[in-house]
């Protein structure tokens, strides 16, 4: 009986390797071949990213600079879209006074390129109203004038204006003129806290200082000392 089941097995076992010839076959010294089944995956299609954002509102954390350019002539803000955008800075645009006041109150910029002569309410009046809103004091606002007389460069300054510049705008050096007052604006927080700080302390410790110059005869004193 035995002797008749070895070649029962061996038969059985040829005729699954014709009805499947991908098993393996594990008789002693056979070489066992196998298939190699390829997962393929569908990848969707790479699509570019917009590179122009939205300014983000007050509330969200910003990347880069954003500065409120104010004119009425498209072409100008156009062109220093244009450069600014280029330079890492975000960009938002007012073509009025008004506009230019609202946007101010919902995106609180970090610096403001405004246009002296506009329909409307001009450029002086925008930079005045600018300088009484929250915040308002320590924001770097450039003004853009087509006038050189030093009459409307001293009307820009007693406005508020931080600094002012000269149409036609050289937009290639635009982007370093505000690099500088950011950088200009930033040193002046950083001195004013740090000052708000020392008086603060003086109060809670009820200090003073003084300080006396023999050469010029002056003597000045911090506020604490006449309180």
């Amino acid at each position: 009986l035995e002797q008749d089941r070895e070649p029962r097995r061996e038969r059985e076992a040829d005729h699954d390797r014709e009805a499947d010839p991908r098993r393996h076959d594990a008789r002693p010294g056979s070489t066992a071949i196998s298939s190699l089944r390829v997962a393929t995956t569908s990848v969707a299609p790479w699509r570019p990213k917009s590179a122009r954002r939205e300014a983000p509102p007050m509330s969200e954390p910003r990347h880069k600079p954003l500065v409120l350019v104010v004119d009425d002539d498209l072409s100008m803000r156009m062109l220093a879209n244009e450069a600014l955008c280029s330079s890492e800075f975000e960009v938002i645009e007012a073509s009025s006074g008004e506009r230019a006041l609202a946007l101010w109150r919902e995106h609180a910029p970090d610096l403001v390129l405004l246009d002296v002569v506009m329909d409307g309410m001009n450029g002086h009046e925008v930079c005045s109203r600018m300088r009484q809103l929250p915040g308002g004091k320590t924001v770097p606002i450039m003004m853009m004038t087509g006038r050189e007389d030093l009459e409307s460069v001293d009307a820009a300054f007693h406005a508020g204006a931080t600094d002012f510049i000269t149409k036609p705008v050289p937009y290639a050096l635009l982007p370093h003129r505000l690099r500088y007052l950011l950088r200009a604006a930033s040193a002046f927080r950083v001195a004013h806290d740090g000052a708000l700080r020392l008086a603060r302390a003086h109060r809670l410790a009820r200090l003073a200082q003084w300080e006396m110059s023999l050469p010029r005869g002056a003597l000045r004193w911090s506020d604490e000392v006449t309180e």
